[in-house]
């Protein structure tokens, strides 16, 4: 009886073992590097995109561009940066949001001209529908959707670091 409660532990500690070993090899599992050191994509892309953020110099010399250029820009575009203010009017989700950016309004302002932005990284707060936003954003072209009632949609499209992106304001 004694001998078998010992083999059933053993059992029991030799399954842990392999359970851990096996967990430590898939999460060591080791990232293959292009020939300046940088990491190369990975599967899912996300660790490839915060470990590739764009440069200070590409921040820096990001321009302005308006709604139409934007949107008829979008295959000569991809990878320029662009500065942008806007009202978010569609969360998405935790890293997607449709933003109005063209500014109308004589007398009450308001945002027109949607886009939508891939947000990567965690912003500084949390963002909701209403705020007013500035960020510095990479072109990827047009994006296609459908929306709520069927319609299909498309919009200029935005890669944008959490980083290069701060909450201006709120409409009331």
């Amino acid at each position: 009886m004694k001998n078998q409660k010992g083999i059933t532990l053993i059992t029991f500690i030799l399954i842990i073992a392999i359970v851990v070993i096996a967990i430590i090899f898939i999460i060591s599992k080791p990232v293959e590097h292009d020939t300046d050191g940088k990491p190369l994509a990975s599967d899912d892309g996300y660790g490839y995109l915060l470990s590739h953020k764009p440069s200070s110099e590409e921040i820096a010399n990001a321009t302005t561009i308006d709604y139409v250029n934007l949107y008829k820009g979008a295959n000569t575009l991809n990878g320029n940066f662009y500065k942008i203010t806007g009202e978010i009017v569609q969360v998405v989700d935790d890293s997607h949001y449709h933003i109005n950016m063209t500014k109308t309004g004589e007398y009450y302002t308001y945002y027109t001209d949607r886009i939508q932005i891939s947000l990567i990284g965690t912003p500084s707060e949390i963002l909701m529908e209403g705020d007013i936003v500035s960020f510095t954003g990479e072109s990827l072209g047009n994006y296609t959707y459908t929306a709520v009632l069927g319609n299909e949609s498309t919009v200029p499209y935005l890669r944008v670091y959490a980083e290069n992106l701060k909450v201006i304001g709120h409409t009331e």
